[in-house]
């Protein structure tokens, strides 16, 4: 029968500055149904504090991935999924945690377009000049 691959589904503390956190690992393939599925998932998870979302590559599609990733964006269905998932993990946190609007990029973060550095942390440079319309409009608007 067909199996996931290790570590699908795993729940496991990691330490970071400060205390740790719990990786819930959900990766699978990208889809609307299998993201409003995962954050379905993070938002019945018990937390104290932030819930994060870290939604990754689609390498399993070769070449094509940056170019599916960037048209998952621009769907019309994916984003109300995600608005749809939003929503109900808003629906659990107090009005000051709450997302009051999001956008979807049409690339990843990565260390080799230059929107990461090689310890992983954003280059706020790189992510201002790459996307200072769309960051524009989600805190001025």
């Amino acid at each position: 029968g067909l199996e996931s691959l290790p570590g699908r589904g795993r729940r496991f503390p990691a330490a970071v500055a400060g205390g740790s956190v719990e990786v819930i690992d959900e990766a699978y393939n990208a889809s609307p149904a299998s993201m409003a599925a995962a954050f379905d998932l993070l938002a019945l998870a018990p937390a104290r504090g932030r819930r994060i979302a870290v939604l990754g590559d689609m390498l399993e599609l070769g070449a094509r991935a940056p170019a599916f990733h960037a048209a998952l964006a621009g769907d019309a269905d994916f984003k109300a999924a995600v608005g749809a998932a939003v929503d109900r993990v808003n629906g659990e946190l107090s009005a000051i945690e709450r997302v009051r609007r999001f956008t979807l990029g049409a690339e990843p973060f990565t260390i080799e377009n230059g929107r990461l550095t090689p310890s992983l942390k954003i280059r706020r440079h790189e992510i201002a000049a790459a996307f200072g319309g769309a960051l524009e409009a989600l805190y001025g608007g």
